[in-house]
């Protein structure tokens, strides 16, 4: 993730950096996508953990 000019992108390795929406209540997503990034703070650690529309949600990409 990157903060650029007071835009936030997001980019999986090699791929396409993408442009990342503000959600409600702490969370982010690509355009055109139902699936979401829940940013939390929990025991002081903060985590960023995807959210999809059918699976719920998954195991935190990085704790801080």
């Amino acid at each position: 993730m990157t903060f650029e000019e007071g835009v936030l992108y997001g980019q999986k390795e090699q791929s396409e950096k993408r442009k990342l929406i503000a959600r409600a209540n702490n969370a982010f997503s690509f355009e055109c996508t139902q699936n979401y990034y829940q940013l939390s703070v929990a025991e002081g650690k903060t985590s960023l953990t995807p959210v999809g529309l059918y699976r719920g949600k998954g195991r935190p990409l990085f704790k801080l």
